[in-house]
């Protein structure tokens, strides 16, 4: 009779090099980054189609309050990547993530409250 583990539905049980909390930390700061652009995409779609990216960064950097919205739909990233994570086990990925969205999420609340 197979295993579970033959047919590679479970996770691992086998430590995995991407279990390091420099990693999470590093995914987590650079995912929005990285992400940023595709939000800043939809935005200036929804808006009105014919913005341009500069326009868009100056109404941001205007705006505290329009600078942690779009900070805050940047980190959302960070979700999937951490159920994916947490689905395979990695826990000090995870835990770095969870650090880098935390300081993400002091840094939104300070926009808030300018």
């Amino acid at each position: 009779m197979e295993d579970w583990n033959d047919k590679k539905l479970l996770p691992s049980k086998e430590p995995s090099s991407f279990n390091h909390m420099i990693i999470g930390l590093v995914i987590g700061f650079m995912m929005p980054i990285v992400f940023s652009p595709a939000v800043a995409y939809y935005l200036i779609y929804q808006a009105n189609g014919e913005a341009g990216m500069e326009e868009l960064i100056n109404r941001v950097m205007k705006v505290p309050d329009q600078a942690s919205i779009f900070l805050s739909l940047c980190v959302l990233i960070n979700l999937p990547i951490f159920l994916l994570a947490s689905y395979k086990k990695l826990t000090k990925t995870n835990q770095g993530m969870l650090m880098a969205t935390i300081a993400y999420c002091i840094v939104v609340f300070i926009l808030k409250l300018i």
